[in-house]
């Protein structure tokens, strides 16, 4: 998955999330900027299936490690 301004989420070829039949995608993350005038604009989406029957080895997990805040790193 990939967005301007961001680098690319890149998933090994024998793994990824699953998107099961009939599922809604949310994503907090898709913004666009102001550029102060009243703008017409449009976003695109695009995803890529592997073939019907495929079952990925490795299922993908979200592994939080803290809220981007309250994180301390020794010096």
């Amino acid at each position: 998955m990939h967005e301007v301004g961001r680098n690319p989420d890149i998933f090994d070829p024998e793994g990824g999330p699953i998107l099961k039949a009939n599922s809604i995608v949310v994503s907090d993350s898709v913004h666009l900027h102001s550029n102060g005038k009243d703008t017409r604009s449009h976003l695109e989406i695009g995803w890529r299936f592997h073939p019907r029957g495929y079952e990925p080895k490795f299922e993908w997990a979200l592994r939080p490690l803290g809220n981007g805040v309250d994180i301390d790193i020794m010096p």
